[in-house]
């Protein structure tokens, strides 16, 4: 049955804004907080030099461009007196992530706002338009079609885009000028409803965490004072990590953990702390039988390479438990 060829989209440069979303140093360039996490899925994609091609684009289209930032860390911040606060949002302040006043806390040069073009208020989790002006901004010039770039696509960027979705924007998404964390996938030999990320994430022994991968040192759960359960696991990726993953998605077929860790080179004083997030998602697949295999070439970086080894063990193990439903709760034990 022959189908009609699906129009390419157009826009009128008068209804279409570009949303930059967090274009920190942090995020988009080499020394940032944020960059070595990012950067195989940056070069891979080239994701800055594309997100400078669109930008140039909408302003040669005299399209609205507009920066929706996130919330750059103060002294001054009122954390403390938070009763609540989410895992990542505590990791990424403790590590003082877009410092204001700072170089990693600025725009890239590249994204730097031009006379005319709009910052938003800053957001203070994901979403650029929770409790921020941006959809005020947007209404006021008139804007009804989105194009959205920058970083992180499971995070920032997919909050933004199904919150401009609900309030009834009509939404383009870059794929290849939009970053994220590195990432590597693999299949597990198991029924979805079988499998349980999160369970197999707080279960996984000291010895069963050692031999999925050689860099490896050694793992252990505990439970922070609010109650939440903790992954210690402690491992080299260029340098030594001591990371200390709390749980902020703990669902099934999705496993979210964010760490404050410690990263240590050959002078053991010389220790940084960075944020680290560790997302395990499992979807179903039509294709049986299919062997092991990464999703994306990362190579030649210490961290890329790390996930492409890991990841198919921690599948293999989740398999194994998943079909003998062999899933317990208490301390890790080797």
């Amino acid at each position: 049955m022959a189908h009609a060829a699906i129009p390419a989209p157009t826009y009128e440069p008068e209804l279409t804004g570009l949303i930059i979303v967090d274009p920190y140093n942090d995020f988009l360039s080499e020394g940032g907080k944020l960059y070595e996490a990012s950067r195989a899925t940056l070069e891979e994609y080239d994701v800055v030099e594309h997100m400078r091609q669109v930008l140039a684009a909408a302003r040669a289209a005299q399209v609205q461009v507009f920066i929706a930032p996130h919330h750059r860390w103060r002294e001054a911040d009122p954390y403390g007196r938070w009763k609540t606060m989410p895992p990542i949002q505590a990791s990424t302040a403790e590590a003082h992530v877009f410092a204001d006043g700072t170089w990693g806390g600025s725009f890239h040069p590249d994204f730097e706002p031009r006379p005319g073009e709009v910052v938003a208020q800053e957001h203070w989790l994901s979403s650029g338009f929770a409790n921020t002006d941006l959809d005020l901004q947007l209404k006021k010039h008139g804007v009804r079609e989105l194009v959205v770039i920058g970083l992180r696509a499971n995070t920032c960027i997919e909050s933004t885009v199904r919150f401009a979705a609900e309030l009834g924007y009509e939404v383009t998404l870059v794929k290849d000028a939009v970053g994220s964390f590195s990432v590597a996938e693999a299949v597990i030999h198991a029924p979805l409803s079988a499998i349980d990320l999160t369970e197999w994430v707080f279960t996984l022994t000291d010895s069963e965490y050692q031999a999925c991968s050689k860099d490896h040192i050694a793992g252990a759960i505990s439970v922070t004072p609010d109650g939440k359960r903790m992954s210690i696991n402690v491992e080299r990726v260029g340098n030594l990590l001591i990371e200390h993953y709390i749980e902020d998605v703990a669902e099934r077929a999705v496993c979210r953990l964010v760490s404050l860790s410690d990263s240590i080179g050959p002078d053991i004083n010389a220790r940084v702390k960075i944020v680290v997030i560790w997302t395990l998602k499992v979807e179903a697949r039509e294709t049986r039988g299919v062997s092991f295999a990464q999703a994306s070439e990362l190579a030649q970086r210490a961290l890329s390479a790390h996930n492409a080894e890991e990841t198919p063990l921690f599948a293999a193990d989740i398999g194994r438990k998943a079909r003998a439903a062999r899933w317990s709760c208490g301390t890790r034990t080797s």
